[in-house]
């Protein structure tokens, strides 16, 4: 990598090359001449001791701004820490970190912290899955920092207890003093700790943070007392870390409007908030403002937890996203939250799938729809609803309600017939002022009837087969005009005989899929390419002869598509 053949290169990407300790060596080697690099990508290499080399020399580029080690492995997490320490000190361009599954950083030290915290450019580190636990080393880093913005610290098993010391070490590092920041926490002012932490978006999903002694409420309103803290935060992970009501009550208490959180986007989906953990947050939100983005699915919010919801829904006026996905409100729930709705107008995006809605809870969603005038996004997957009232809602969408903003409808998982689904598409498309977008039109245009009649099935084929073998193959059989050939792959390869894909070839004219389902039987000797001299083995059998009942499983088949394929196959089987 010499600067007079690549004299312009600025973006390095050597991604999953399978570079070792050497070639890693040597390429770190090469970044002491190429010091103009600002993007520099090592993704997925089993680099080793090299790793610790690379990192050390970056840090003597000018214009290094991006650094992409994620999925990468080290054996040397001591030597991680001194490299990273070095890069720090010397980088003043560097902007993004990626660690994210990287292997070797789950130990640092403190002094690569204390450089996180001093540098004047860092404002994005990705340490997710790197099973590193000792958060309260970031507050050498976050406390008074003012360029980092974004912090990803997901899925590392972090616990509770280790958010609690994040918190107090911010606290020791403000007062100085260790008898002073005892005071403060058992004292009167606990509820108001001081602005530190300057971050705009945190991610913690997928840790450990199950509140083990439900008595330690200190431990609990952690999160929130480090919400608090925050002066710039406005996105907020939290799915996927077992929060229950009792982490709620902190939570809601620092998005007070006194605490001035700006906080937009809220990720609670997937915990264990339960029917009455909702409560906190339905208090504070009648006075919040600044929540654009709820995120609640995947959590056991039942009936009750259905009422807490109406009370945001019907209280707040800045939520613009939310989503109770499989909350499981049941009908009750479903009739209670529509209602709210009627009363809101600024929810544009609404996802209330898998909720058990049924005809009785559908009622109530139809009637909310013909008032709405701000939904612009509606799910409603997986709510047993029959075909009857998916048209209904299409119709009130579409026709009935003339000032309805919907611009997308989901009604997939509700056992739709394929003549329903077409009809509901048809309504959709027919609106004029606006582009509804259906969930189901493209498996309405796979299940096309018409489409079927002109489109042939190949399988097995060899995995060195192309598009372009296969329309050469039926274009020099006289098979008529393709519009389109769609290659896959098998779910459960064959690793005997590597034929592992298979093929629809849509036509243009339906007469085409008779002649080419005839060419299984033809024996004219053809010169083809070594893709298509299989192929037409394939087609024809090993003895050129007619096939045998079992030519279904062992040669090509070339058949229609559709539902109707396993009923011709048995048929034409019982003929042989």
């Amino acid at each position: 990598m010499r600067h007079e053949n690549v004299p312009h290169l600025r973006e390095l990407d050597l991604s999953r090359c399978g570079i070792r300790q050497n070639g890693a060596e040597c390429i770190a080697e090469a970044l002491l001449v190429k010091r103009e690099i600002t993007s520099f990508k090592f993704i997925g290499n089993p680099s080793e001791q090299g790793l610790y080399t690379i990192l050390k020399h970056l840090g003597y580029s000018s214009c290094i701004a991006e650094i992409d080690f994620s999925m990468t492995s080290s054996i040397v997490a001591n030597g991680n820490s001194e490299s990273m320490v070095k890069l720090l000190d010397l980088s003043t361009t560097l902007k993004k970190i990626n660690l994210w599954k990287a292997n070797g950083f789950h130990i640092l030290t403190q002094e690569v912290f204390n450089r996180i915290g001093k540098s004047k450019s860092l404002k994005d580190i990705d340490m997710a899955e790197t099973k590193f636990k000792d958060i309260s080393l970031f507050a050498f880093a976050l406390k008074d920092n003012y360029v980092l913005e974004t912090l990803n610290l997901s899925n590392n098993d972090i616990k509770l207890s280790e958010v609690y010391q994040l918190y107090c070490r911010l606290l020791l590092l403000h007062f100085e003093n260790a008898n002073k920041t005892r005071e403060f926490l058992d004292g009167p002012n606990a509820a108001v700790p001081p602005k530190l932490v300057h971050l705009q978006k945190l991610t913690l999903s997928k840790n450990n943070l199950t509140n083990l002694l439900q008595s330690n409420i200190k431990e609990a309103i952690s999160i929130g007392q480090i919400m608090k803290m925050c002066t710039n935060l406005n996105y907020l992970d939290l799915s996927g870390c077992k929060i229950d009501k009792t982490h709620m009550e902190g939570i809601a208490a620092a998005l007070d409007p006194k605490f001035n959180l700006p906080l937009k986007t809220l990720k609670l989906n997937n915990n264990e908030i339960g029917k009455t953990g909702l409560r906190p947050l339905a208090s504070i939100m009648k006075l919040n403002t600044t929540i654009e983005d709820l995120d609640l699915s995947g959590n056991d919010l039942g009936v009750t937890g259905s009422v807490s919801l109406a009370e945001i829904i019907t209280n707040n006026s800045s939520i613009k996203k939310l989503n109770i996905f499989s909350c499981f409100v049941q009908i009750e729930g479903i009739d209670i939250i529509s209602k709210a709705l009627q009363q809101n107008t600024s929810i544009t995006d609404l996802d209330i799938g898998l909720n058990s809605a049924k005809e009785r809870g559908a009622l109530s969603i139809i009637e909310m729809l013909k008032q709405n005038t701000t939904l612009k996004r509606l799910g409603l997957k997986l709510n047993h609803l029959s075909d009857k009232t998916c048209t209904q809602i299409a119709n009130i969408i579409a026709i009935e309600n003339p000032k309805s903003a919907i611009q997308y409808l989901a009604l997939s998982g509700n056992s739709l017939s394929i003549s329903t689904s077409s009809n509901i598409s048809i309504v959709l498309n027919s609106v004029k002022d606006r582009v509804i977008e259906f969930d189901l039109t493209k498996l309405v245009e796979v299940k096309d009837t018409e489409k079927q009649n002109r489109t042939i099935y190949l399988s097995p084929l060899p995995n060195s087969i192309t598009i372009q073998d296969i329309k050469k193959f039926f274009y020099q059989h006289k098979c008529g005009a393709i519009l389109n050939v769609y290659i896959h792959k098998h779910k459960t390869p064959n690793k005997k005989t590597r034929l592992n894909k298979y093929a629809f070839v849509e036509f243009a004219h339906p007469d085409s899929l008779q002649l080419a389902i005839r060419l299984r039987y033809s024996n004219r000797p053809e010169k083809k390419s070594p893709n298509v001299v299989k192929l037409l083995k394939r087609i024809r059998g090993n003895d050129g002869k007619k096939t045998k009942a079992k030519w279904y499983e062992s040669k090509l088949i070339i058949t229609k598509s559709g539902n109707q394929l396993h009923n011709e196959r048995a048929k034409k089987k019982i003929k042989h």
